[in-house]
């Protein structure tokens, strides 16, 4: 039998739990501790093993966020709940990304309760690490680096996954839809690490994937973020043979410096004219070309997320002359630097 503690500061609150049938009519959960505040708990937590820790958020002395991030840093209980308020939705989402279980709303009755205690006793039992849709985020992954051409209907199958996992709950779909995308950008970098300095800072997803209220704006920005990833790949590790493959990577791996046609032969062991005429050949660009796609691309980002100067970007990425910089920036992108980093502050 698992062990569960209610915590609350309202005593009257926490008897109206206890007193619920259910307890007795499913025999797989008993509440074996109470408590009224954050301090309380945690000294019974420390002094005894629970499987499910069920606290309300709104508490004086220490907060049930608070607690939730201490029992998860010291590994004190399996599952924690959150019971929330209408208007505590932030916390419930902050909660959810910092480890919580799940979060229920007040009032509490016997169906709110028993669909929590089924899906904690089978993630109990199964004693798996995440509940969530792990073979969809590998799926996704593996579709990123294979720059496979089906990404379109393996992220359909990946939403409508969260959708039924989560029964279309915004904050869990959100904090899901969260940790997906942490979780294969860190996929994505470690084979590729080149992507980082090309793709939206994944950071930045929290803020984003946390403050949609509608379905259909969290699918557009997970899939957004994933195509980002996808674009990357497919555009710039490009090649056939291993000559034309070792090339990309170089210039992918030196994006930042001044380097020419011959810096690259030279790391490739290999003629500068037989690279430039079977790169061309291969890829269907000019070593020129691709190397100022890439430049621009890398500037794009620069742009959007730092307070760098256009005369700055362009001497990090290797441009002597910034109007020349903009010129080439302009022919990719359509737009002037200024123009696009205007764009991006709106």
């Amino acid at each position: 039998m698992f062990k569960v503690m209610i915590v609350d500061d309202f005593a009257v609150f926490r008897k109206q739990i206890v007193r619920l049938p259910l307890w007795r009519e499913r025999g797989d959960f008993e509440i074996s501790g109470e408590a009224g505040d954050g301090d309380e708990a945690l000294a019974k937590l420390r002094a005894d093993r629970y499987e499910l820790l069920i606290t309300d958020i709104k508490m004086p002395k220490m907060t049930g966020i608070e607690l939730l991030e201490v029992v998860v840093a010291e590994n004190l209980c399996r599952c924690v709940a959150l019971l929330s308020e209408y208007t505590d939705f932030e916390d419930a989402r902050r909660g959810l990304v910092l480890g919580a279980f799940d979060y229920i709303i007040k009032p509490i009755d016997a169906e709110k309760m028993h669909t929590l205690l089924t899906r904690c006793s089978a993630y109990l039992i199964s004693h798996k690490e995440d509940d969530y849709p792990n073979f969809e985020e590998k799926s996704i992954i593996q579709a990123i680096l294979a720059a496979d051409p089906e990404i379109g209907s393996k992220i359909e199958r990946l939403t409508a996954s969260i959708h039924a996992y989560t029964n279309r709950d915004l904050v869990k779909m959100g904090v899901m839809m969260l940790r997906l995308t942490q979780n294969a950008y860190q996929g994505v970098v470690s084979a590729e690490p080149w992507i980082k300095g090309l793709i939206k800072d994944v950071d930045r997803m929290e803020s984003t994937l946390l403050k949609y209220d509608q379905y259909i704006m969290l699918n557009a920005a997970l899939e957004e973020y994933i195509r980002e990833m996808f674009i990357a790949i497919s555009t710039f590790r490009l090649g056939k043979s291993d000559l034309v493959k070792q090339a990309c990577r170089y210039i992918l791996e030196h994006s930042d410096q001044k380097i020419s046609l011959e810096d690259v032969a030279s790391a490739c062991f290999t003629n500068h004219t037989y690279l430039s005429h079977i790169f061309k050949v291969e890829t269907g660009m000019t070593f020129s070309d691709y190397l100022t796609e890439l430049k621009c691309a890398r500037a794009k980002k620069l742009l959007r997320e730092t307070a760098l100067k256009i005369f700055e970007v362009a001497r990090q990425l290797g441009f002597e002359d910034p109007e020349y910089f903009s010129r080439c920036f302009k022919g990719c992108v359509g737009e002037t630097p200024t123009e696009y980093k205007k764009r991006q502050q709106i």
